[in-house]
């Protein structure tokens, strides 16, 4: 149990972690989570709802699309966001080779790393999962072969609905 010492200590450093003071602080603060848009989550952006659904489509092995593709299809979208993201940075680049460039990119590009390596893990899992749950599926239900209409990851793979990318493509430092 905290002594009326430490609970004073608590309370007199906690007036002191109240974030930015000034306006030119809050309004800096305001926007940093606005740099990139890869923080929000892809789901509640309107405009992949109808991509989202599309792909986890392509990557359901029964006739209703369950979570688990969604969650890939997700996971898929946003590193299609950060290739994108990646690729204007190279642009800029070329458009303006000084030195200085050079060392903002590489610290854009490390935090880019970031969020791609929680999208190809997020994928990763949801494809296992997908795949084991629809195994359990097929054993439960006499193994009944998928419909015509679906395909499983490995078929969207090589039709080119998602892109499979070496894990050591893009490694850490």
């Amino acid at each position: 149990m905290p002594s009326e010492r430490q609970i004073a200590a608590n309370r007199k450093n906690a007036k002191k972690s109240t974030g930015p003071r000034s306006k030119a602080g809050r309004e800096a603060s305001r926007r940093n989570a606005r740099r990139h848009g890869l923080a929000i989550a892809i789901e509640t952006d309107p405009a992949f709802q109808d991509d989202i659904e599309k792909l986890a489509k392509a990557l359901s092995l029964s006739q209703n699309v369950d979570e688990h593709a969604r969650d890939a299809a997700r996971a898929e979208l946003d590193l299609m966001r950060i290739r994108k993201i990646r690729t204007s940075l190279f642009e800029k680049l070329a458009n303006d080779a000084n030195s200085g460039s050079l060392v903002e990119l590489n610290d854009k590009l490390g935090k880019l790393e970031r969020y791609e390596r929680r999208a190809f893990s997020r994928r990763k899992s949801a494809l296992r999962y997908a795949k084991t749950a629809s195994s359990s599926d097929s054993a439960a239900a006499g193994a009944a072969k998928p419909n015509a209409n679906t395909m499983n990851t490995e078929t969207a793979f090589k039709v080119g609905v998602i892109s499979p990318i070496p894990a050591n493509r893009y490694s850490p430092r």
